[in-house]
C-alpha cells in the first residue's frame, strides 16, 4: 500500500477525517507557532514527532519526505507494513485494504508517549488505582459505524457493518469525564481577604507539553451585584517559568475584593503563542461568602 493522503481516508471515514482537520494534530507542521519555533523548519530535530513517518518504534519518531503539511496524519499512527491498523475488528462485507487489528496499542498511553515524552512521564509518575489514560480525556467516546460514505463501494461496506463504541478524532485539550473534575476552584473568605485555591485534578502538570511557551492564564474576576464583572487578577502559569500547577496539586492565591460582590468567577484560558488566541478549558463562578 502506497502511503495514503487523509483525503484518500476521507473517501470511506468522513467523521474521522472531519475530525482530524480540524485538530492540532492536522496542524502539527504547519501552525504558525511550530514554524517559528523551529526558525523556518531549520531545527530538524524537532520535525519527527510534527510530521511522523508511519512506522512504531521505541526510538524517536522519523520525519517523513511527503505530505508533511498534513502533520500527524491518518497514516501516522495507522499504517504499519502495508496494512492499515487499528483497535477495531472489521464488521463490513468488504474489505478495501488489508487490516491488522491491535487493540492494546490505541488504548495505550505510551502510543501517545512516544511523542509526548514529557507528558506521558508525568502521566507516569503519577501512582493512583485507577488513572485514565490520554485516550480517555483526548479522544471523547463515540457510537458509529467504522465507514461513513455515501459512495457505491464504501455504501455497500456499512449495508452490513455494526455500530461499535470508538473514540474521537479530535484530540482537544481535555474532556470532562463523567467521574472527575479536571480542575476544581474553591474560594475561602476572612473579612476582606479572600484566597482561591485552584486544584489540578489531571494526572499531568497545567499546562503541560514539551518544547516551547506552554501557557495557561487564569483570570480571577469578581461579579458584582449588577451583574458587572471586573477583573481582579491575572496569573499566568508557564511550564518553562516552573510556575505550572503540578499534576494532582493546587495553587492559590489571596486578593482583596470591592463592596457588593456576589461570586468570584475564575476563567482557565490556554494562550497559542505567537497567534494572540486563547482558548477557554474552563470557568466557574464561587459564591463570595
Amino acid at each position: 500500500m502506497a502511503y495514503p493522503k487523509a483525503s484518500f481516508c476521507e473517501d470511506c471515514h468522513g467523521d474521522v477525517y472531519h475530525e482530524w482537520v480540524n485538530s492540532p494534530h492536522a496542524r502539527a507542521f504547519t501552525s504558525n507557532t511550530f514554524r517559528m519555533a523551529t526558525h523556518d523548519y531549520s531545527f530538524t530535530d524537532c520535525l519527527g514527532c510534527h510530521a511522523p513517518e508511519p512506522t512504531l518504534s521505541a526510538a524517536q519518531a522519523e520525519c517523513r519526505t511527503i505530505s508533511r503539511e498534513e502533520g500527524v496524519t491518518c497514516a501516522s499512527c495507522h499504517l504499519e507494513e502495508s496494512k492499515m491498523i487499528g483497535p477495531l475488528t472489521p464488521t463490513g462485507i468488504l474489505a478495501p485494504h488489508p487490516v491488522r487489528v491491535d487493540d492494546g496499542r490505541y488504548r495505550n498511553s505510551q502510543f501517545c508517549g512516544r511523542c509526548h515524552e514529557g507528558t506521558f512521564k508525568e502521566w507516569s509518575d503519577v501512582k493512583l488505582e485507577k488513572k485514565h489514560t490520554c485516550q480517555d480525556c483526548h479522544m471523547p467516546p463515540v457510537k458509529r459505524r467504522i465507514t461513513q460514505s455515501d459512495k457505491l463501494i464504501s455504501k455497500m461496506i456499512v449495508a452490513t457493518e455494526e455500530v461499535t463504541a470508538q473514540k474521537k478524532h479530535t484530540f482537544g485539550v481535555y474532556r470532562e469525564l463523567p467521574d472527575v473534575k479536571p480542575f476544581h476552584v474553591t474560594v475561602n473568605r476572612d473579612g476582606e481577604l479572600f484566597t482561591l485555591v485552584l486544584e489540578n485534578n489531571v494526572p499531568h502538570a497545567l499546562p503541560t507539553g514539551d518544547f516551547g511557551i506552554r501557557m495557561v492564564t487564569v483570570d480571577i474576576s469578581a461579579v458584582q451585584a449588577n451583574d458587572e464583572v471586573v477583573l481582579i487578577k491575572r496569573l499566568e502559569l508557564i511550564k518553562g517559568l516552573h510556575t505550572a500547577i503540578p499534576p494532582k496539586c493546587s495553587a492559590s492565591w489571596s486578593f482583596s475584593l470591592p463592596g457588593a460582590v456576589k461570586a468570584v468567577r475564575c476563567v482557565l484560558s490556554r494562550s497559542r503563542v505567537n497567534s494572540g488566541e486563547k482558548e477557554v478549558l474552563y470557568q466557574t463562578e464561587v459564591p463570595a461568602i
